[in-house]
């Protein structure tokens, strides 16, 4: 959407502006980017022509739908950065991370996202309301995500939940987002064997 864009766009450079910290002390926002695994440990999970993979809108909660990343602390209580932000959108980041692992991973012979267009429509379609995605500062990174996989005619294919926990290797926000990135990366992996194991029992009407 236009308006959800600017409104990101405008909440970034409001925080990417100097604020001052004293006489001649300025800083300005620090953004971090998730990113596919390196290397993945599977490779053409399925046996059979490889599938097409549509990925629809990734759903956040409304604490994690902001610019800012979030963080625990003490209880219940969750703290955001002040100039510590995501350099996206952060659904539309969770998105490119899996699509770009779960194409190498499955592979998919091409990966898509949602809107497409009905000619278009994928062998796989992956949906995906994340329920949890944070963590605690030299503690760690929790992932947590309700899924559903249908295949082209609309058939559950897979569905569940899924919880991936990844230590924090420190106090500050690299090391924050480093763990949180290792736990997409690693959900991703799971999420891979779960549709292959899944999809050989059920031909992909996409395949010809």
């Amino acid at each position: 959407m236009i308006w959800r864009a600017i409104a990101w766009l405008t909440a970034t450079l409001l925080m990417a502006g100097c604020a001052p910290l004293g006489e001649g002390t300025k800083t300005s926002s620090r953004n971090y980017l998730l990113q596919p695994a390196e290397v993945l440990t599977a490779q053409a999970l399925l046996d059979q022509p490889p599938p097409t993979l549509g990925i629809s809108k990734v759903l956040l909660p409304g604490y994690l739908d902001r610019p800012q990343i979030v963080h625990r602390g003490e209880g219940n209580r969750l703290l955001r950065g002040a100039f510590d932000v995501w350099a996206e959108p952060l659904d539309e980041g969770i998105g490119r991370v899996l699509g770009e692992n779960m194409g190498r991973a499955l592979p998919a012979r091409n990966v898509i996202y949602s809107p497409w267009r009905t000619e278009w429509a994928p062998d796989l379609r992956l949906r995906l309301r994340v329920l949890r995605f944070d963590g605690k500062m030299a503690g760690e990174a929790v992932l947590k995500v309700n899924f559903v996989v249908q295949g082209r005619d609309g058939k559950v294919l897979s569905q569940g939940s899924r919880t991936v926990s990844t230590p924090v290797q420190g106090d500050d926000y690299p090391a924050l987002v480093k763990a949180m990135n290792q736990a997409l990366n690693n959900f991703s992996l799971l999420l891979s064997r779960e549709i292959a194991e899944q999809t050989k029992s059920f031909p992909l009407n996409g395949n010809r």
